[in-house]
């Protein structure tokens, strides 16, 4: 009798883990804005685009597709991309 592959906890997979990094950085990049830090901001916007390729480089690679993975890596990209677009909006539109 063949032994059952272990299935990897989703939590654990690198590419969830950045992930979870780039939902985290999230409020920091939201206080960075209105605290007027831009280049605070900007950096955490480079990072969290790096982390964002990265993640999807190393499921690939590292054959860790989950489905967890592909359900959360969409919120923080869109939190990402709209945070800076509401904020620009509300304050000088």
């Amino acid at each position: 009798m063949g032994e059952e592959p272990r299935r990897l906890n989703p939590l654990r997979s690198a590419p969830n883990l950045l992930t979870l990094l780039r939902m985290c950085l999230a409020p920091f990049l939201v206080a960075a804005i209105l605290e007027e830090h831009y280049a605070l901001s900007f950096g955490l916007f480079v990072a969290a685009g790096i982390t964002d390729a990265l993640d999807g480089t190393l499921a690939r690679l590292l054959k860790q597709r989950s489905t967890f993975g592909a359900y959360l890596d969409p919120w923080p990209t869109s939190c990402f991309a709209e945070l800076p677009c509401f904020w620009f909006c509300c304050t000088k539109g």
